[in-house]
């Protein structure tokens, strides 16, 4: 009877371990797996064929461990991080991993680059990508960047690729470059109606464009901007023209390069009262409304040929003493400065002299035009009361005049 026990005992053991270690059918007598489930007619299942895994409304309290590995359940909560859909648990990251068509699936690109992407977005016609290197790809499955934004729209100023908000407070972007010693750029947007952008140096600002479209650059120093007084600030002229604005710089603007004198109704001033002078109608006028403070550059040299009073040709008479002649800068009509010439004698008096100055003259930016004139000028002497002088100015090919405004 007792061997007849053990007998029974083995055999039940002999079939629970081939059932164990067996593929295991369900609607099939021919499995293809551990778990094989068919089903009698897969074109026209019934409402109840598939496989229900355990749902749920939220993750555990505490976590699987590494014997859960893959376990797979159902989340179906719309609260979840990822939204409603399946999960498995993957212990490398300590985390639920979602699964399913609004979450990412793996692909090439057209060039044959392995990648990852967003299966809703791709679907809907805007790319989100992650290629194998580590490149992302917004708008493109070819990113060439780690950061690879490609936008399709075209209403300017109102379609942007990149947005970076801050909701509380300034939004900032900061550039970090790898060589030893290089300086950190940050862009900041000011969280105020004035400030503006500011591009900063590390912590020290030195680009700034103000509300507005005002541009102020903190240092523009260069070897060959030596003249230019710091902090400058630059502007834009009408014609987009990138100038300095600064009150007295070396940064030449030439707006006049004139050599023709002979423009005045009376190009000669003449004078026969003994210590008296004369001064001519201007010889050149320069007019301008400055948009900013300059300092207005004159250099010039005129010809003054000289001849007795009241006439072009007659020399000057021999025994009377000697005349004075020179040239006066007038502004707005009033003397600014004048430059004195020699003495001239009554004798030798052939060909041309020069009359020459070189003067700086800053104008203030407050809405007045300003009308800068050149005149000659001459002195008859205290001593003589009975011959004058004549003198013509222009009307030679020496003649030079260069006015240069420096802003």
């Amino acid at each position: 009877m007792k061997a007849s026990k053990k007998i029974i005992l083995i055999i039940i053991t002999f079939f629970i371990h081939s059932f164990l270690y067996a593929q295991v059918g369900i609607g099939t007598t021919e499995p293809k797996a551990s778990l094989d489930i068919s089903v009698p007619d897969p074109a026209n299942p019934n409402s109840n064929h598939g496989l229900l895994v355990p749902r749920i409304t939220n993750f555990p309290v505490v976590n699987p461990a590494l014997a859960q590995q893959g376990m797979l359940v159902f989340m179906n909560n719309d609260a979840a991080f990822a939204g409603k859909g399946f999960y498995y648990w993957n212990m490398s990251s300590v985390s639920w991993i979602p699964l399913g068509e609004n979450k990412w699936g793996e692909g090439v690109n057209t060039n044959g680059d392995g990648l990852i992407y967003a299966v809703n977005a791709n679907d809907n016609g805007t790319k989100i990508v992650v290629k194998d290197d580590g490149y992302v790809g917004m708008g493109t499955d070819d990113p060439l960047a780690e950061l690879h934004v490609l936008g399709s729209r075209s209403t300017a100023g109102t379609d942007v690729e990149l947005t970076i908000e801050n909701s509380v407070s300034e939004a900032e972007l900061q550039l970090i470059p790898g060589g030893v010693g290089s300086s950190i750029y940050t862009f900041v947007a000011n969280d105020d109606a004035t400030t503006g952008l500011s591009i900063y140096e590390g912590t020290e600002e030195k680009i700034q464009i103000k509300a507005g479209g005002d541009l102020r650059i903190d240092e523009l120093k260069s070897t060959k901007n030596l003249g230019v007084v710091y902090p400058a600030s630059v502007y834009v002229e009408s014609d987009g023209t990138l100038k300095v604005k600064t009150a007295y710089s070396r940064l030449d603007d030439l707006t006049v390069n004139n050599t023709d004198f002979v423009s005045a109704t009376k190009d000669y001033a003449e004078s026969i009262t003994a210590n008296g002078t004369d001064t001519s109608d201007a010889l050149y006028t320069h007019t301008l409304t400055p948009t900013q403070d300059i300092l207005l550059e004159v250099s010039y040299h005129v010809a003054v040929n000289f001849s007795k009073y009241g006439t072009l040709a007659d020399p000057i008479a021999k025994q009377h003493n000697t005349k004075l002649y020179g040239t006066i800068v007038k502004l707005d009509g009033v003397d600014y400065t004048y430059k004195t010439g020699s003495f001239i004698g009554n004798s030798g008096l052939n060909g041309a002299f020069i009359a020459s100055d070189h003067l700086y003259i800053p104008l203030v930016a407050d809405g007045s035009t300003y009308n800068i004139t050149i005149h000659g000028y001459v002195k008859n002497d205290s001593d003589d009361l009975a011959s004058g002088i004549r003198a013509t100015f222009g009307g030679d090919i020496r003649d030079r005049l260069q006015i240069m405004e420096h802003k």
